[in-house]
């Protein structure tokens, strides 16, 4: 399953929508189920934050989906002319133009992470990008889950785990930070790394040493 196709689903609900449901039930069916509500296209900073997810997570579908933005001067005819091309080439290809001053700041962001010598831990053997879903077994809410990584030891037992996995008694929510201590026995999530991205977390110990507090998404 594909990050957009996990995120346009609509049969089973994500610790997102459960922030919406907690805030309202009407600001979950306005944002998630309202059949006139139009596809949010993504914010500049998501888009990067996309493209260094996939540079540090998923390198080989980094290469197949960036396309470096060649130097083009987009004022004249010639180069108007090959900016089209350039572009319906990529919406072909699902493909998508990364500027080269972003593709050097994600390329930095890659490097700095993959250079330290603890947080390159953290991403050498594992999975990303993986999808579950379950029934919750206190409500049977059919609900989704799509961490970011999952180390090697608790992905082979991910299927198993997920199955365990409870809304928090205090939230109706996964696990709220200040949730997270009493979370952590109802199943093992701690490698998995749920919400606040492993990527930033690792970011932030490379320039601080000090590892951030997990949360959820």
């Amino acid at each position: 399953m594909t990050n957009e196709q996990y995120h346009s689903d609509t049969s089973h609900i994500s610790k997102s929508g459960l922030d919406k449901i907690e805030s309202s039930p009407l600001d979950y069916w306005w944002h998630y189920l309202r059949p006139e509500r139009e596809k949010q296209e993504p914010t500049k900073a998501m888009l990067f934050g996309t493209a260094v997810h996939l540079a540090v997570l998923e390198p080989k579908e980094f290469q197949k989906t960036y396309v470096l933005m060649p130097a083009i001067d987009k004022r004249t005819t010639i180069g108007k002319a090959e900016f089209a091309s350039l572009t319906a080439m990529c919406e072909a290809n699902n493909q998508i133009l990364i500027d080269v001053a972003d593709f050097d700041t994600v390329r930095r962001i890659r490097d700095a992470i993959f250079k330290h010598p603890t947080a390159k831990q953290l991403f050498q053997n594992g999975l990303a990008e993986q999808t579950f879903m379950f029934n919750e077994p206190n409500t049977g809410a059919r609900c989704k889950i799509r961490p970011d990584w999952l180390e090697a030891r608790w992905a082979l037992d991910a299927p198993a785990s997920v199955k365990s996995l409870t809304l928090v008694a205090s939230s109706p929510c996964f696990m709220q930070q200040a949730d997270w201590p009493h979370a952590q026995p109802v199943a093992v999530m701690g490698s998995c790394r749920m919400g606040d991205s492993p990527i930033a977390h690792a970011a932030a110990f490379a320039h601080t040493k000090t590892w951030p507090r997990h949360s959820a998404r």
